[in-house]
Formats: structure tokens, sequence, C-alpha cells
């Protein structure tokens, strides 16, 4: 028994993860091994032995019966993934899909780049928000940015222009 919690859709580095809790309801004491599929292939086992104080301790005692998977690494970024998350009953000596799965998931890496605008006080003609941004795990896709004035969202863009003073080392396509 278990759930397979998150992550789901698009989300960034950090949020690349698969994580839930699993549990052996014939021996509640027996830490489960959960393994991750992606696109129906195995990418990784683990044991889920993380506390989770969520969970109701007459299912899981002691809490724990988690588990969390960074799938940084073991993914292709940019492109989506069904994963899966199964546990090893070891009475049967199957797997079983936990309740939750399988989630499609999209892991973005951090765009890269830099403000070359002006700051500090300003005439109106240089009162302007301009630089340069990239996402480095796929140099083709166009980055949306956000431009903030004291926290606030001003406005919305895309870094779609071409900049020939950018190393190609750095972003290939300028």
């Amino acid at each position: 028994m278990g759930y397979h919690d998150g992550s789901e859709g698009n989300v960034t580095f950090g949020n690349c993860t698969a994580f839930g809790w699993a549990v052996d309801l014939d021996n509640a004491e027996l830490d489960v091994t959960v393994r991750i599929l992606s696109d129906s292939n195995v990418i990784t086992t683990t044991i889920a032995d993380e506390y989770r104080g969520d969970i109701n301790p007459v299912i899981c005692p002691g809490g724990t019966c988690g588990f969390s998977v960074w799938l940084w690494g073991l993914i292709t970024p940019g492109e989506e993934h069904l994963i899966t998350a199964q546990a090893y009953d070891q009475g049967t000596g199957s797997w079983f899909d936990l309740i939750g799965t399988p989630k499609s998931l999209t892991c973005w890496g951090f765009p890269e780049g830099v403000h070359d605008g002006s700051e500090g006080i300003v005439d109106i003609s240089e009162c302007t928000a301009f630089g340069w941004a990239f996402d480095p795990d796929d140099y083709m896709r166009d980055v949306t940015v956000i431009i903030l004035s004291d926290g606030i969202t001003v406005t919305t863009t895309t870094a779609d222009e071409y900049r020939g003073d950018i190393n190609p080392v750095i972003c290939p396509e300028g």
C-alpha cells in the first residue's frame, strides 16, 4: 500500500523528484523497496524509510515509510516523461503500482542570463530593462523573462532576440 505524491507537470530543476510513501500491510515494520520507472523503464530503486509524519501511525508505525528520489540526471530534461512509482511486495515477490501513479513530468533546468539594463536614477530615455537569457538544457527554447520592480511583476517578455555579443560557447545560437 502507498501513494505516489509527486511531482507532476512542468517543474524546475529542484522539484524534479518522485516522492511518496509505501508500506507492506503484512509487516508494517518492514522497510519497503520502491522502484521508479520513466517511460516504462526502471531508472532507480530506493527504500521507503524517510519520516512522514502525515501518515497514520497505525499504517506506518514510527512514520518512516516515505521515499524521495531526485530524478535530475536520470531523465532527459525538457522532455515529458511518464513517471511510475512501484513498491515490492516480499510476500508475493511482485511489484505493484502505488496509488496516484503514473505522473507526467517535464523537468527544466534553471535559465541563465544577465540583466544589462540601467540601474539607479536614470533619465526616462534610459529607463529600460534588457539583457540575455537562455536555457542551458535546450538552447533552441525561448525563455520567458519576468520583469520585476520592488518584487512586483511589471511585465513579461521572451528572450528571443539575436545577441551577437554573447559568447557562442555560452549561447550557441546568440
